[in-house]
């Protein structure tokens, strides 16, 4: 039951964007991106096979970088959530810079 309380509370975005890139272009891209996130905001990320998690205390992301599309999926936290609307913001006017 706290499970479920918990996850109703998470605020979460998804973004999938296609793109005709090479993979190991989109995964320097994601990295950029993770190294530029543990600079501003701390936490770690690491890879897992084509994909890239990033943690801190609030927020959970992971980058699919596959052959055809790059997917973002965020997980915010309760104290995090209010500014849902801005890292969704922030994440579509990244990905439409790096793979328009």
């Amino acid at each position: 039951m706290v499970r479920l309380i918990e996850e109703a509370l998470v605020a979460r975005i998804v973004q999938k964007r296609q793109h005709q890139l090479a993979v190991a272009e989109v995964r320097e891209l994601a990295e950029g991106l993770a190294e530029q996130l543990v600079s501003e905001f701390g936490g770690r990320y690491r890879w897992r096979a084509n994909t890239i998690s990033y943690r801190r205390s609030g927020v959970d992301a992971q980058i699919d970088c596959a052959e055809d599309a790059v997917t973002v999926d965020i997980k915010l936290g309760l104290m995090v959530s209010p500014l849902k609307g801005a890292v969704e913001s922030e994440v579509v006017k990244m990905l439409d810079k790096y793979l328009a």
